[in-house]
């Protein structure tokens, strides 16, 4: 079983009371223990998502990265093929 960090450290923010019943019903339906677990879970997940860190999203950025330099130089080609003396070529 994993040992639970202390969290020492509030966030506070408003919202209105049918925010907050949305996130109660949203959390009950997700087996959060509580609103205060949904929320920090689910925006902990969003960061990560949007601000992934670690070995495996660089590599998963990588091989994206190499995606599309490949379709891009396909593209290169092929607009030489069609056009040789396209503008492109400085």
């Amino acid at each position: 079983m994993a040992v639970a960090q202390r969290r020492d450290r509030a966030v506070v923010f408003r919202v209105t009371q049918e925010e907050y019943e949305t996130l109660c019903l949203v959390a009950a339906k997700s087996g959060a223990r509580n609103v205060s677990d949904f929320v920090r879970s689910t925006l902990l997940a969003a960061i990560g998502a949007l601000h992934p860190v670690g070995p495996e999203s660089l590599t998963e950025m990588s091989r994206t990265l190499a995606s599309i330099k490949d379709v891009v130089g396909r593209v290169a080609e092929k607009i030489e093929q069609i056009s040789p003396e396209n503008p492109l070529k400085r």
